[in-house]
C-alpha cells in the first residue's frame, strides 16, 4: 500500500491543469495585440531592397556554379566516309561549357549496362584530347567493325546503344540514345 501522501502529489501532478500568475505589466491589456503593426514607407523599401539582393545574389551564386560545370554535349549519326564511301558511326563530343575539358575515351554503352569501348577511330588527334570552349571533336569509326562487335556480344536486331564519353576528371557524359541496324 502506498504512502499516504502519494495519492495527492500524483493527482496533483497529472490531472489538475496548472495554475497560473495572473498578467501583469505592458501584457495585461489583451486588446493591445489585436492591431497589426504598422510600417512605414522606408522600412517597407529597405525590406524590398534587402529581399532584392537577396534573391539577385542567390541567382547570381546559382549561374556562376553551372559556368564552372564541365558541359559536353554527346551525339551518334550514320555517316559515310568519302572516298570509297564506307559506311561510318560518327560520335561528336562537342564543349558547351565555358571550362577546358580533356576527353580520355569513348564507347558506347549497351542495353545490359555495360560498355563497348571503341579503340579505332579515324580521326587527326589522338586521346586523350583537350577540348576548348566551343571546340567540337569528331570521332569516326567503321561501322561494320561496330556491328561485328555487337554480333559477337549477341545482339541482334536494333538495340538502342548510348554514346558515351570519359573525361579525365571522372566525369561521364552520355548522349542520345542510337540505334543502329545490326544484321541478324
Amino acid at each position: 500500500m502506498p504512502a499516504a501522501g502519494w495519492h495527492r502529489v500524483r493527482t496533483a501532478c497529472w490531472s489538475d491543469p496548472p495554475t497560473r500568475p495572473p498578467i501583469r505589466g505592458q501584457f495585461a491589456n489583451p486588446t493591445r495585440f489585436r492591431h497589426p503593426v504598422r510600417v512605414d514607407t522606408k522600412d517597407l523599401i529597405t525590406i524590398g531592397v534587402a529581399a532584392y539582393g537577396a534573391v539577385l545574389s542567390t541567382f547570381v551564386f546559382i549561374i556562376q556554379r553551372i559556368d564552372k560545370c564541365r558541359k559536353i554535349r554527346v551525339t551518334a549519326s550514320h555517316g559515310f566516309g568519302v572516298p570509297g564511301g564506307e559506311q561510318l558511326l560518327v560520335i561528336t563530343a562537342a564543349n558547351i561549357g565555358h571550362v577546358n575539358v580533356t576527353l580520355s575515351s569513348f564507347a558506347l554503352r549497351l542495353p545490359n549496362r555495360s560498355q563497348m569501348i571503341l579503340p579505332y577511330s579515324q580521326q587527326e588527334f589522338r586521346l586523350p584530347h583537350e577540348l576548348k570552349p566551343g571546340q567540337a571533336a569528331k570521332f569516326l569509326f567503321p561501322l561494320n567493325e561496330v556491328l561485328r562487335g555487337l554480333l559477337e556480344h549477341g545482339y541482334h536486331g536494333t538495340e538502342p546503344l548510348v554514346p558515351v564519353v570519359d573525361d579525365q576528371a571522372g566525369a561521364i557524359h552520355r548522349g542520345k540514345a542510337v540505334r543502329l541496324g545490326v544484321p541478324s
